[in-house]
């Protein structure tokens, strides 16, 4: 479930991210919405367990995300036709 999350997550993320300009400010929105949606998934999966355990489902779903972004998603249509 976390791994499909993560997977779409770069499209929700461009969607927020679309008129901001500073790369900086682009950059902590996505941390903070993947540490968002990772503080859910814990919170579902575990009822929130520890810090252990959170900041293992930051990691992994802000990799995932990445790497779908990365591998996929930057090189689609899909994200210039959501930035219209």
């Amino acid at each position: 479930m976390q791994n499909l999350i993560a997977f779409l997550l770069p499209a929700i993320i461009d969607l927020i991210n679309r008129k901001i300009v500073d790369t900086d400010l682009r950059f902590w929105i996505s941390l903070t919405v993947c540490v968002l949606f990772a503080t859910i998934m814990d919170y579902v999966l575990g009822g929130f367990s520890g810090v252990e355990a959170w900041a293992e489902q930051v990691l992994i779903i802000f990799g995932i995300a990445q790497l779908s972004y990365g591998a996929i998603y930057k090189k689609s249509g899909l994200q210039k036709m959501l930035r219209n």
